[in-house]
C-alpha cells in the first residue's frame, strides 16, 4: 500500500539532491558571466544527463545486490569512492556542451587529472570518505538539528574540488583539453 508513496518520496528526494549538487557546482565554477537564472538554465541538459547517469549507477548497484548501503560495508566505501570520482567528472562535464560524447570525454579527463595528481586526490578522497564515516559513527544523523551537516560538508568539498580543478586545468590545459595549434 505504501510502496508507491515511498518510491515517489525517494525519487523526489533524489531529484532535489541532484538539483542541489547541480546548483552548487554551477555556482562555484568560474565564469565571466553574471550568475542569474539564465546562467543556471543554460546547464539544464547537463543536469538531465547527470541525473540519468546517477540513476544508472543506482540501478546497477541494486541489480548486483547493493540495494541498501550500510555504512560499514565494503560496497558502501566503493560507492563513496565512485562519488568522489564523479565529483571530478562533473567539473569537466560542465565545461562541455552537455552531450553524451562529451560526458565520455569528461570521464577520461577526470581519470587523467586523478592519475597525474594522485597524492592530492587521495587526500581529498580520504577527507570526504572519512567525514562521512565520522558523521555516521558518531550518530549525528539521529539528531534533527545535525541532519544538515552532510550538505554543508558537501558544499565545502565541492568548493575544494572546484578550486583544485581550476588550478590544475589552468596550469596544464594541454594535458586535459585538445587545444588548437
Amino acid at each position: 500500500k505504501y510502496g508507491r508513496f515511498y518510491l515517489l518520496f525517494f525519487m523526489l528526494q533524489f531529484v532535489f539532491l541532484q538539483f542541489f549538487l547541480y546548483v552548487t557546482y554551477a555556482a562555484t565554477r568560474p565564469s565571466v558571466g553574471i550568475k542569474n537564472d539564465a546562467y543556471f538554465l543554460r546547464f539544464w541538459k547537463h543536469f538531465c544527463v547527470l541525473m540519468l547517469v546517477q540513476l544508472a549507477i543506482f540501478a546497477v548497484c541494486f541489480l548486483i545486490g547493493i540495494g541498501v548501503l550500510e555504512s560499514r560495508n565494503y560496497a558502501y566505501t566503493m560507492y563513496l569512492l565512485m562519488n568522489c570520482v564523479f565529483n571530478v567528472i562533473i567539473l569537466f562535464f560542465l565545461d562541455s556542451d552537455g552531450s553524451v560524447r562529451e560526458l565520455c570525454r569528461s570521464v577520461v579527463r577526470a581519470f587523467t587529472v586523478i592519475v597525474y595528481n594522485l597524492p592530492l586526490m587521495s587526500i581529498l578522497f580520504a577527507l570526504e570518505i572519512g567525514g562521512v564515516f565520522v558523521y555516521q559513527s558518531l550518530g549525528f544523523y539521529e539528531t534533527w538539528w545535525l541532519a544538515s551537516v552532510p550538505f554543508i560538508l558537501s558544499v565545502c568539498m565541492i568548493n575544494i574540488y572546484t578550486n583544485f580543478y581550476i588550478k590544475k586545468t589552468h596550469e596544464q590545459p594541454d594535458l586535459y583539453f585538445d587545444l588548437p595549434e
